[in-house]
């Protein structure tokens, strides 16, 4: 049954009702537990039950799951977004009197934002858990940096990077190296226009002068590494003005800023008519300027001619330039009339008129203008924090009069049917003027229960009782930024996890003593994926700082008795490594050698054998699939060199997969899920299915077992262990290099035009040999003209080079073709994929230009 109505329940005999009991109790069960059933339905279904069982005489469970029906209807839709929303602002105003109670308090509130997608459509409460982090913030950085990490696994990525860009942002002290690393962890894939770039640009900015304040010395460092990034990471619609200052000192480059998407555009002119005549703003200005009677002429004016006159800057500026110079109390009453009339007069400049009409001593008048403005202040939102100043004056002013005010402005709100979702906070606002902590304390725990009981009917789980039990000083920031760096390499993108390896690299060399023990203190539990990265970074930080890495050593020495080719020969390899540079115990390098022994040319065991069995059609399919194409190349090519075929190994693997309890019905469930969050719109995130680390790590079984049982040389040992492993260690670090200024970008004038270059035939040119120059073999460059994430525009240029004999330089028809060049050059060792200066044969020299 795929609904949960059941009209049909009704029409059973009462003659089976004692069958019926458990049913019905099943279903209540079910309704309880279900998450994404919402409260309207909720509610229903408890009332069929409720009628049901009353029907029977049931009277217990009748009232029972009526209580319960009327607790599902007490969810009012998108209001309760409101509500939780103005709770935690009340809860701000609280926390000013009692920090102490912060957590726990924030804790509670957490406990009811989990349950908001099935209580809502989502559309206004996806800000709930960065308006709580605000509030933890403001009270504890540690706790809220453990609260940043928790979201990484229980919110939404996006709401995770706007606290960590407001954790940022607060950040005044700490280690800078450390600090600057977290502008990292902002995904380049994540490309609502604007908001992305500008948020990594504001955090960036924020660390780099952090650094220059705490490290005055490298300022000049810090300037350019900010530069770099920015020129690096962002689509340069979005460079900041300084940014574009440097590149068109080294280039010819025209500024391109992208247009804000719903941002005000102040660079467009708005058309306006004075006395039947186009008119600017500049002159409108001056004769609201002029004088009290320019103003209320030109006001009707404009106001009569153009239809809907609506310049709230414009005209509050001219009107509170009046208000502040009133010489009388005649002009005054008169501002005080046109301030009662006008609606669009903001609140500061009736307030202007209030302090006027205080300084002639009309203190009842100034008082009601000062109701006024407050009402302006608060005419959508009565508990607005803009009107906090204003609140407080009144408060301090007639205190009596106030409160006869505000329990009117209550009436007037409860009597509407949309009214009183914000009078708590509103009440809250005034008993914080005032300083009435008991009432105030009173007002939140009646708001916290009330807003409890929107959310009774759910299921109840505790997920944030961490934080209320939170105590501070037991975690170190330096070492939680990196752990936190670390989770996030744990997870399946490619692209953050390439990132994240560089920056951990970079960072592993600045601060080698923190974080050369996490890596290792993680490697020894991490998940599969997570360890694949760590053995990657661990392998290029035993080259940067072998005398870090050999303290924590003894920690992966248990890791060499796994059964998993990439990891032992990772961690033998960085043994012997780091023993070059610093004396290591006895016992680690017994382990290394016996470790290594197995797979020694030398023993061999001829009737330990694969099983023949060749592998399913439908898992090669499957294989095909669900892993990444560079796992068939990698198979393929241990293959070879192990000298077996390819479907002995996919077979070992399924044989694997199937001892695990592995399905591919449920496989491609977890296939589609992965790639359906990975979906951004018409946007896709490359990942790493979880399917393809399974396999990955049984091919590393496999391997070693073929290496343990057969007998191999160690040049085949090396070169599987380069096919398998995952990166130059020497290379990790670098980063990604700025477009060099003698490229040009390309520059689109005429787009029909500039597309017909295709059309042009390729250029050879002949050059004698330089004595002493590099010869460019090869050269292929690819520029984009962007609009904001997409490439709008794009070009590609390719040059490459052949070396030919003098006679044959002036005979075109004795040349190859310019595709097939470059592919008469071996660059590829028997064995492996090497360096070239390292092929077996030189390369064949030639010095034609295409």
């Amino acid at each position: 049954m795929k609904s949960y109505g059941m009209p049909w329940v009704v029409h059973l005999q009462i003659e089976s009702a004692g069958k019926l009991l458990p049913i019905l109790r099943d279903c209540a069960s079910t309704y309880t537990d279900a998450r994404t059933l919402k409260a309207g339905s909720r509610s229903e279904h408890f009332l069929w039950l409720s009628y049901i069982a009353a029907k029977s005489g049931w009277r217990s469970d009748a009232e029972k799951w009526r209580e319960k029906a009327i607790a599902c209807s007490l969810t009012y839709g998108y209001r309760k977004d409101a509500t939780l929303d103005c709770l935690i602002d009340v809860l701000e105003l609280l926390n000013e009197f009692e920090p102490a109670l912060t957590l726990p308090r924030a804790a509670a509130i957490l406990e009811m934002v989990k349950w908001m997608n099935a209580a809502t459509d989502g559309r206004g409460t996806k800000y709930f858990e960065q308006s709580a982090f605000n509030v933890v913030l403001k009270r504890s950085r540690e706790a809220a940096f453990s609260l940043i990490r928790y979201y990484r696994e229980h919110a939404g990525r996006w709401k995770m990077l706007d606290c960590l860009e407001k954790f940022i942002l607060s950040v005044e002290s700490g280690d800078p190296e450390l600090l600057w690393a977290l502008k990292d962890v902002f995904s380049p894939h994540f490309v609502e226009r604007g908001r992305h770039p500008k948020q990594v640009e504001r955090a960036a900015r924020h660390l780099k002068n952090l650094g220059t304040r705490l490290e005055p010395e490298k300022s000049d460092i810090w300037r350019v590494r900010f530069e770099a990034f920015i020129r690096t990471h962002i689509d340069p619609g979005w460079w900041p003005d300084d940014v574009w200052a440097v590149v068109q000192k080294d280039e010819t480059r025209a500024v391109y800023h992208a247009r804000e998407p719903y941002g005000h555009d102040s660079s467009i002119p708005k058309e306006l008519t004075l006395n039947s005549q186009p008119i600017q703003t500049e002159e409108i200005e001056q004769k609201l300027s002029d004088s009290v009677e320019s103003y209320c002429r030109t006001m009707e004016q404009l106001r009569a001619e153009n239809g809907y006159f609506y310049e709230p800057m414009l005209v509050n500026s001219a009107f509170e330039y009046h208000a502040s110079r009133s010489n009388s109390i005649s002009e005054v009453h008169r501002l005080k009339a046109i301030a009662e009339a006008d609606d669009s007069l903001k609140s500061e400049a009736v307030r202007i008129i209030a302090h006027r009409l205080f300084d002639y001593g009309e203190f009842d008048s100034g008082y009601e203008t000062l109701l006024l403005a407050y009402q302006r202040e608060t005419k959508y939102y009565p508990g607005e924090e803009e009107a906090e100043p204003i609140l407080k004056e009144l408060c301090g002013r007639d205190q009596a009069k106030l409160a006869d005010f505000l329990v009117q402005r209550c009436d007037e709100h409860l009597m509407q049917s949309y009214g009183g979702f914000d009078m708590p906070r509103f009440i809250a606002r005034y008993f914080t003027a005032c300083g009435d902590v008991a009432s105030l304390r009173k007002i939140f725990d009646d708001y916290l229960l009330h807003c409890q009981e929107l959310f009774e009917h759910l299921p109840q789980q505790e997920l944030y009782g961490w934080l209320r039990d939170y105590v501070e000083g037991k975690s170190i920031e330096d070492e939680e930024i990196v752990h936190f760096l670390v989770d996030l390499l744990g997870e399946h993108e490619i692209d953050q996890a390439k990132r994240l390896l560089r920056v951990l690299t970079a960072l592993s060399k600045s601060r080698p003593e923190i974080v050369c023990r996490i890596y290792c203190q993680r490697l020894k539990e991490a998940e599969p994926l997570l360890r694949e990265r760590l053995e990657i970074l661990l392998d290029a930080v035993s080259c940067s700082a072998p005398e870090m890495v050999a303290l924590h050593l003894e920690l992966l020495v248990p890791l060499l008795s796994e059964p998993h080719f990439r990891l032992r020969m990772t961690i033998i390899e960085m043994i012997k490594r780091v023993s070059k540079s610093v004396p290591l115990s006895e016992s680690i390098i017994e382990a290394a050698n016996k470790a290594e022994r197995p797979y020694s040319p030398l023993i061999k065991y001829p009737y330990r054998r694969f099983l023949l069995a060749p592998a399913s059609s439908d898992f090669i399919k499957f294989l095909r699939k669900g892993a990444l194409f560079s796992l068939q190349d990698a198979i393929q090519a241990v293959s070879d060199l192990l000298q077996v075929k390819p479907n002995v190994v996919i077979a070992y693997i399924e044989h694997g997969l199937v001892r695990q309890g592995w399905q591919e019905v449920e496989e491609n469930e977890r296939l589609k899920d992965e790639w359906d969050g990975m979906r951004h719109g018409d946007h896709i995130t490359w990942f790493i299915p979880t399917f393809h680390t399974l396999v990955s790590d049984l091919l590393q079984n496999f391997i070693h077992e073929a290496f343990e049982n057969g007998c191999y040389d160690s040049e085949t040992l090396s070169a599987v262990f380069n096919i398998v492993r995952g990166g130059d260690p020497f290379f990790l670090a670098t980063p990604p290099h700025q477009k060099p200024a003698e490229i040009q970008a390309i520059t689109i004038g005429e787009p029909s035009n500039w597309v017909k270059e295709i059309d042009h035939p390729s250029v050879m040119n002949v050059d004698i040999l330089p004595a002493v120059q590099w010869t460019t073999v090869y050269e292929e460059r690819y520029l984009a003209q962007t609009n904001d994430s997409s490439s709008k525009y794009q070009s590609e240029v390719k040059v490459r080079s052949l070396l030919v004999a003098p006679e044959y330089s002036t005979n075109e028809d004795a040349w190859p073709d310019p595709t097939d060049w470059t592919d008469i050059i071996r660059c590829v060792h028997p064995k492996e994929r090497r360096q070239i200066q390292f092929a077996s044969a030189p390369p064949r020299a030639c010095r034609m230009t295409s």
